[in-house]
Parts: C-alpha cells; sequence; structure tokens
C-alpha cells in the first residue's frame, strides 16, 4: 500500500516549520523529511527525524543546484527509500522555501512505479498572517529576499506564494507573537487591517474545498492518513487553461474581475496595454490567443507587478477564447476601470476580423521574446 506523503510549502521559514511540528502531533508515527537549498553555497541539506529524534542529517553539494534537480536526485529518492523500509505509517515532507509541491505531486501522479509507493495526501501552505499582504503583492523577487532555489530563479515572491497558496489543500495563517498588537498600531494600515485583508487576499485565491486555517488546527489522524489531496481538482483549478467558474467580485477587502472573451488579442495593442494590464499590486494569470499565432495557448501568470507569459500547449480543436482573472486589495488600490479598459483596447477590431480573419500572415508579431518565432513564419 502506497504511503500518505503530507507537503509543507512556503516561502517563510518560521511557519513552515510550526506546521510540520503540528503535523508531527496529528501523526506521531510519521517520519519527518526536511530539505533545505543554499544556493550561495550550492548545497543541499537533508534531515530525516520521528518521535525518537534525528534519524540522519546530510548536507551535499549539488554543481548545478535547482529545485527540480533537488527533487529528481535526492528528495523523490528520499521519499521512496523511507517508504520501502515500512517503519512508519505516514510521511511529513518540509520541501524546500519557494519550491512548489505540484512539481513533487505529478511526479508521483505520473508514474506507476512511485504511486505504488508513495501516496501525496496532503498539501500545506503556511505563511504569517501579518505579512501576507506584502508576500502576495509585493514586486520583490525571490533572489532580493535571499529565497531563490538556483542561481537563474527570477520568479517573484507574489507569483509564488499565490501559486502556493491557489494548489495547497491546506492553508495554515500563523501569528508573529513579536509584532505588535492591533491596539498598539491603530489606524488605517495596522497589523489588525492588513492581517484581515491578508487572509481576504488568500480565500479568494485558494481552491474551493480548501481549508484556510488560524495556526495548525489539528487534524483528525484518519482523515490525514485517508487524505485531504485530490490530485485532479487541485490541478484543475492551477491549470493553464483553467474553466473554474470565478465571476466578479467586489468584497469588503478584496475586488476580483474574471476578463473572458471568445475574440483574440491584436499583438500590438497588447503590447500598447500590457503595462496597465500587468503591472500593479494584484494576482493575475489567464490565457489568451493571437491571430498571428491561433493554434497556441499563450498562458499570463503574473503577481505584483511582475508578469510572465509563454506558450503552453495548443488549442487542438478546443474552442478558442482568452480569460484574464485579477484580484486585488481595495488598500492597494483600485485599479478595476483601467484594468478592464485595457484588456478591452487589446482585443482584435471587428474591422481587422473582417478583412484579416483569424490567421493573419506576418514574420513578426513583437512577441519573439517571450513566445519565439512565429510557427512558420521565414
Amino acid at each position: 500500500m502506497a504511503l500518505p506523503v503530507h507537503c509543507i510549502t512556503g516561502v517563510e521559514t518560521l511557519p513552515m516549520e510550526a506546521a510540520t511540528v503540528g503535523l508531527q502531533w496529528d501523526l506521531p508515527r510519521a517520519v519527518v523529511v526536511r530539505h533545505r537549498l543554499d544556493v550561495a553555497a550550492g548545497t543541499l541539506t537533508r534531515v530525516v527525524s520521528d518521535a525518537t529524534g534525528v534519524l540522519e542529517q546530510e548536507t551535499t553539494e549539488v554543481e548545478h543546484l535547482c529545485a527540480s534537480c533537488a527533487l529528481r536526485e535526492d528528495i523523490i529518492p528520499t521519499l521512496e527509500r523511507l517508504a520501502a523500509l515500512d517503519r512508519w505509517d505516514s510521511i511529513v515532507a518540509h520541501l524546500p522555501v519557494g519550491m512548489e509541491a505540484s512539481q513533487l505531486c505529478r511526479m508521483i501522479t505520473a508514474d506507476a512505479d512511485l504511486a505504488s509507493d508513495l501516496r501525496v495526501a496532503g498539501v500545506v501552505m503556511a505563511g504569517e498572517r501579518a505579512s501576507l499582504p506584502d508576500l502576495l503583492v509585493t514586486d520583490d523577487l525571490l533572489v532580493e529576499r535571499d529565497l531563490h532555489t538556483s542561481r537563474t530563479d527570477r520568479r517573484g515572491v507574489a507569483e509564488v506564494a499565490a501559486r502556493l497558496v491557489e494548489y495547497a489543500d491546506v492553508v495554515a495563517l500563523f501569528d508573529d507573537e513579536s509584532a505588535p498588537a492591533a491596539s498598539d498600531a491603530g489606524g488605517a494600515g495596522s497589523p489588525a487591517v492588513d492581517a484581515a485583508a491578508g487572509e481576504a487576499l488568500v480565500r479568494t485565491l485558494a481552491r474551493p474545498g480548501a481549508l484556510v486555517v488560524s495556526g495548525w488546527p489539528g487534524l483528525r489522524h484518519a482523515d490525514l492518513i485517508t487524505g485531504l489531496h485530490h490530485h485532479d481538482t487541485s490541478e484543475e483549478w492551477v491549470d493553464d487553461v483553467f474553466t473554474a467558474t470565478m465571476g466578479d467580485l467586489d468584497g469588503e477587502h478584496v475586488w476580483r474581475l474574471d476578463l473572458m472573451t471568445t475574440d483574440p488579442l491584436d499583438p500590438s495593442r497588447f503590447l500598447d496595454r500590457l503595462e496597465d494590464l500587468g503591472t500593479g499590486p494584484h494576482r493575475t494569470r489567464g490565457f489568451f490567443w493571437m491571430p498571428t499565432r491561433p493554434d497556441d495557448v499563450v498562458a499570463w501568470q503574473g503577481a505584483g507587478g511582475q508578469v510572465s507569459v509563454g506558450v503552453t500547449e495548443t488549442w487542438a480543436g478546443r474552442p478558442r477564447h482568452s480569460r484574464i482573472v485579477v484580484t486585488g486589495l481595495f488598500g492597494s488600490g483600485d485599479d478595476r476601470e483601467t484594468i478592464r479598459s485595457a484588456f478591452l483596447d487589446s482585443l482584435v477590431r471587428d474591422d481587422d476580423r473582417v478583412h484579416r480573419g483569424i490567421r493573419w500572415q506576418v514574420e513578426e508579431d513583437g512577441l519573439e521574446p517571450w513566445l519565439g518565432p512565429i510557427p512558420g513564419a521565414a
């Protein structure tokens, strides 16, 4: 029988450790595996422990250190090795800071041999309640906070944090006891206001059905062993071409725009309005199509003003459409009308559709730096 694995993720060390300890209390017969990347030193550290104490600790040098390498070369092999010992009823995998559990989940699910030994039973994203607004909307890069997982890691903190929240089965929000109380800070922008806004943002980004909890709630052993994770449901929520119903939102702290159309985006108009669409302290994700590349699905991921676009798959006979969902905090600015206008301005005009159709024969469209050459262009 496959051994249940619970993954701990996050971009903050202390809440990740708190969630790991919480799971240890709920799973007393679990083995805990902690991995830490030190990019500057080029090392990967592994610590294995259980209720009896530390069982092994090893630091190895990795020539081309990155999250994917660590996963292939040490994390997955270690989980397999521990499962084969048949000494524990579950594994708690404390992943390196900034690593997405989706990578591990997909590897296990796609490999029949791995899936016979290991089963992802839960994915936890742990964060500090007071820091969430900054964490989810900051324009900082991981490398600027010394959280990068490789020397070439240029991901934004906000995008990674948002993706971790969106994939999680449990989002655990821990209080920093050293933070000033709301009555001490007072006024707009106090920790209490920020915390409420941050929690509202987390709940909006999280997958429907995911648990968003204060601290570690204490979960029933039987539920943890059975599992909280459903792979297909998680993948559908974060899929590049997601189909989940979201809709516009006008909440107390959070707003959301769900921009959808069957029309393609005009490359030149899109580039003209890219800054209005993608900058700002928001979480944005979606996909679109263009008449210069009508067979390609172009995925859009962004947060905190950092945006990435790239061809992710082809439409393969599916109806083409464009959709971008933008989620923001009122306390960080209400840019909804600017964003909506930018999206509408980016669409192909009716007269262009009439005269040029949906397949434009051009050599370049200005998006080559991100999407590569136009397929079939000379």
